[in-house]
């Protein structure tokens, strides 16, 4: 039975001295330059994701969004009650402020 692989070879082209630099980098974590490009992509996209999470907690204090959407954005299945106070809070602000006016 053949054993399914969870990743995939791709070519990959980069400035010359781009590799030099991940070369450095790599000898001096003690890696290859492929594992150092690895964790590079990966760190790359995790700051991808935590910035759209951070955006989907922006909109959703601001009324943006609602539960729903900041769940099925984050993944989360729950609304922090953190969250939920902070979206509580700057809607009262937009209401006294509009009341006053």
């Amino acid at each position: 039975m053949k054993k399914e692989s969870k990743t995939t070879q791709i070519g990959l082209r980069i400035e010359i001295d781009l590799l030099k630099s991940v070369e450095e980098y790599a000898k001096d974590l003690g890696v290859d330059r492929m594992t150092l490009i690895r964790l590079a992509v990966t760190e790359f996209i995790l700051d991808m994701e935590r910035e759209d999470d951070l955006e989907s907690i922006e909109d959703y204090i601001a009324g943006l969004i609602d539960n729903k959407q900041f769940r099925e954005e984050t993944g989360m299945e729950k609304v922090p009650a953190d969250i939920q106070e902070a979206r509580k809070s700057r809607l009262k602000l937009l209401v006294e402020k509009k009341s006053k006016r």
